[in-house]
């Protein structure tokens, strides 16, 4: 259902918008690729009423938006509400992971503008110690 997806590609990317001003508001900048990365684990979970949809659809059902909340109940919804809290502490832990990569590197003063970071990022070799110890990290 086109409309369906349509709503999942508007309010994801502007949930993800938010998560990066709110990163600029709060001298948090450092966070920011690291907010970006996580909340892709937390997207099967924010997907949840689509996959319910997809799966009234399957059984022949004449679907509506509301029908998204027929998850809540699901026999298996304990299990989905675990793995959610898994997936949201994983993000978590990789978000105070990143946080403490990045003090231990820069110490814990936040860049005054975002072309000073990008500069302290890319052009000193803590910068490439970061991107390459950050990603090593995320990856496992």
């Amino acid at each position: 259902m086109p409309t369906h997806v349509i709503f999942l590609a508007i309010i994801y990317p502007i949930f993800g918008l938010f998560l990066a001003c709110m990163t600029f508001g709060y001298d948090v900048m450092p966070l920011l690729f690291p907010l970006a990365a996580g909340f892709a684990l937390i997207g099967p979970f924010a997907a949840i009423g689509l996959y319910e949809l997809s799966r009234q659809r399957e059984k022949g059902v004449d679907v509506s938006w509301k029908h998204a909340f027929g998850v809540l109940r699901c026999r298996s919804l304990d299990g989905i509400t675990a793995l959610g809290m898994v997936l949201m502490i994983v993000f978590l832990i990789w978000l105070m992971t990143a946080q403490w990569l990045y003090q231990s590197l820069f110490g814990y003063g936040s860049p005054e503008s975002i072309g000073q970071f990008l500069s302290d990022i890319l052009t000193t070799s803590e910068g490439w110690v970061l991107i390459i110890a950050g990603n090593g990290i995320g990856f496992l």
